[in-house]
């Protein structure tokens, strides 16, 4: 599916009430409630859960997003995002300015890596060490 978030997907939270999520961080909210473990999942609100999961899966329908230098690469937690009544997708300051304050830190991290030789080949080493590994646990 290619969707940045998996919640409601290939991850759902199952509350001690026996309640199904798509994920812990929207179980406070009704709205995302797609069934029960006793009385099953209910098909529209599944539905209806993962529709709109996509649509905010895809930051260009996010008004703040839209515009953000980092859009591209975020990853921005759903569950940082407030939904009005109106059907309105906000995300928190907070959480913008955190996430920012995140990838410009790596930036400027990688920046000073790219500086230095030595931290540059060595950090490059690791890489092909860490794809390696990652190829022999997938085959």
């Amino acid at each position: 599916m290619g969707l940045p978030c998996s919640a409601g997907f290939s991850n759902i939270t199952i509350m001690p009430n026996g309640d199904i999520y798509p994920c812990y961080m929207l179980s406070y909210d009704n709205r995302f409630y797609m069934g029960n473990i006793i009385n099953g999942l209910n098909n529209y609100r599944l539905f209806k859960v993962q529709n709109f999961l996509k649509y905010v899966n895809v930051k260009t329908n996010i008004d703040q997003c839209r515009t953000c230098d980092i859009m591209k690469i975020c990853n921005a937690c759903l569950g940082d995002l407030k939904f009005g009544e109106n059907g309105k997708v906000i995300i928190d300051n907070y959480a913008c300015n955190y996430y920012l304050g995140l990838y410009e830190g790596f930036l400027v991290e990688l920046n000073d890596i790219m500086l230095n030789d030595i931290k540059w080949k060595s950090f490059k080493e690791n890489l092909r060490k860490m794809k390696e590994i990652v190829e022999y646990v997938e085959n």
